[in-house]
């Protein structure tokens, strides 16, 4: 019993990590994509801006 419960709990602590390093990972990606309209809008007013001047 014990010897088919470690590995498997260690597989589970393992998918575990993984699972929230994904998180993470989505968590700065949807920031990105939030901060990304902003930025493009910048950059479009940045343009206009250079040419009317």
């Amino acid at each position: 019993m014990f010897i088919t419960s470690a590995p498997s709990r260690g597989i589970l602590i393992s998918a575990a990590k993984v699972y929230k390093l994904y998180q993470k990972i989505f968590q700065v990606l949807q920031l990105c994509f939030q901060i990304q309209p902003v930025f493009l809008l910048f950059c479009v007013f940045l343009n206009v801006f250079n040419v009317l001047t």
